[in-house]
């Protein structure tokens, strides 16, 4: 693994109350991971001191556009490599083996769970393309990542002023579009490091980062994880997390689809014959 000097964890929030969770999740972040270090870009003042440095972000670069904010500073990390995180984070575990994948590759993310393709189309880019989320983002930096970050934000700034989507613009389909069209080595992340449960969702083994909005994240966090087979997940009525587990012993499965094909291309007596040989095995 790299030298923990050169990798670090960033955060870009503008507001009282982003700037509040993203303490909270720098919090639980510290408490699996104590020797990453942690930048903060923030409008407010941070007293935290799980902060190695606090930047500040003048308002005119955002202007009440917090995801311009987000563009335009990613590129101005401190560290050779960087985990940036939503402020609607919470850490569950070690994570630092995520900056091993950056030995190969120059950005990674998890599939967005919410696509905006219905109501915000991205022209010339083919649907099985995948949608990234971009709440959770590894990266590099590099020249070649810097023009990425640049074209990200161009993009983005131009789809503000065709003001595509009422009242909100998400980030998402132009960091579809401008990946699409870069020559990035691009990772994806497993649903585990960006576990997105406010939605249904699947995941197996342990969940190592949350991603959403709860008044009990740690509880969150003990739910999901109360074992790390494979698992469903989706939110209940009252804002508690359901956990479904998935049948783990597929053996009767296997016997079963057997037995069916055996019947469809033997028929019944074969079938049987066949049957009785592999109970005398036994």
């Amino acid at each position: 693994m790299n030298n923990l000097q050169s990798n670090g964890v960033i955060y870009i929030v503008t507001g009282e109350n982003c700037s509040y969770e993203a303490c909270q999740s720098a919090i639980s972040l510290k408490r699996h991971n104590p020797d990453l270090s942690i930048t903060i870009f923030t409008d407010q003042q941070v007293q935290e001191d799980c902060f190695e440095r606090v930047i500040p972000i003048s308002t005119y670069i955002y202007n009440s556009c917090r995801q311009s904010a987000k563009l335009s500073y990613l590129a101005q990390s401190p560290y050779q490599n960087t985990l940036y995180l939503d402020s609607d984070t919470y850490i569950c575990d070690d994570i630092r083996e995520l900056f091993m994948l950056l030995e190969k590759f120059d950005l990674a993310a998890a599939h967005a769970s919410q696509r905006w393709g219905v109501e915000y189309t991205v022209e010339n880019i083919p649907d099985c393309f995948p949608e990234f989320n971009a709440g959770i983002l590894l990266f590099k930096k590099s020249p070649q990542v810097e023009e990425f970050f640049n074209t990200w934000l161009s993009l983005y700034q131009r789809d503000l002023k065709r003001n595509l989507v009422s009242n909100y613009l998400p980030d998402q389909p132009t960091f579809r579009e401008a990946i699409y069209h870069s020559n990035l080595r691009v990772a994806t992340l497993t649903p585990e490091y960006n576990c997105r449960f406010i939605q249904p969702g699947f995941v197996n083994k342990a969940v190592k980062i949350l991603h959403g909005r709860h008044f009990n994240l740690s509880n969150i966090a003990e739910t999901i994880n109360v074992n790390n087979k494979r698992r469903i997940h989706y939110m209940g009525m009252r804002g508690n997390l359901k956990i479904v587990k998935h049948h783990q012993d597929l053996t009767q499965v296997k016997q079963y689809i057997r037995f069916r094909q055996s019947l469809q291309q033997r028929g019944w007596r074969e079938t049987f014959v066949l049957a009785l040989k592999e109970i005398f095995k036994k």
